[in-house]
């Protein structure tokens, strides 16, 4: 593996190896808190190390693993993608800049489950930028609808639990648009790229 393949893996995981660690460290509020912030510098630091090479041309497709014939679940840096990625990621920093202050501000209750949850959808959503197909768009964009859902109810009143219903409608409705065209697209072509 090339270091595009590699680091184009470690744009997408490296949020969702952080959450083992906000987990352990749920009673240390700074270090978990610290592992957060970690984990969005490295994947901004990542993303955006990979610009220069896709626009010099250098774009892989990484296959982690294959379902069907031309059923892949894949990563691609390209370029736009990889833009996309490395702004949500710089974002992601600056957010969580802003969370430690805001969460700790108010003494928000379930602060390590919203950084946990907060990790898993910017890791869904570096996979939903660098889906290589249909397929991988609708497994990153599913993991970003479930990590998500939890961030939407995170004050657990009757007005959260209410725009969480709507929202998970909206979301898996959008889920299951995808679902039929990629079953669409890969009865007609074979595969869903």
């Amino acid at each position: 593996m090339s270091y595009v393949d590699v680091a184009a893996l470690l744009v997408v995981f490296v949020p969702f190896l952080a959450m083992p660690g906000i987990i352990a460290l749920r009673y240390r509020p700074n270090l978990r808190e610290a592992v957060s912030l970690v984990a969005a510098v490295l994947t901004f630091g990542l993303a955006a190390s990979l610009i220069p090479a896709a626009l010099a041309g250098d774009v892989t497709r990484v296959v982690l693993f294959s379902v069907a014939p031309g059923l892949d679940f894949a990563l691609r840096p390209d370029p736009l993608g990889l833009l996309f990625a490395a702004v949500a990621s710089f974002l992601w920093i600056l957010t969580t800049v802003y969370s430690i202050g805001y969460m700790r501000g108010r003494e928000e209750h379930a602060q390590t489950r919203y950084y946990l949850f907060f990790a898993a959808a910017m890791g869904g959503t570096m996979g939903v930028a660098l889906s290589a197909d249909l397929f991988s768009l609708l497994i990153f964009y599913e993991i970003l609808t479930v990590s998500t859902y939890p961030l939407v109810v995170h004050h657990e009143g009757e007005k959260d639990y209410r725009a969480g219903r709507k929202y998970l409608v909206y979301t898996l409705g959008g889920g299951g648009a995808i679902l039929a065209a990629l079953a669409i697209a890969y009865g007609l072509a074979g595969n869903v790229d």
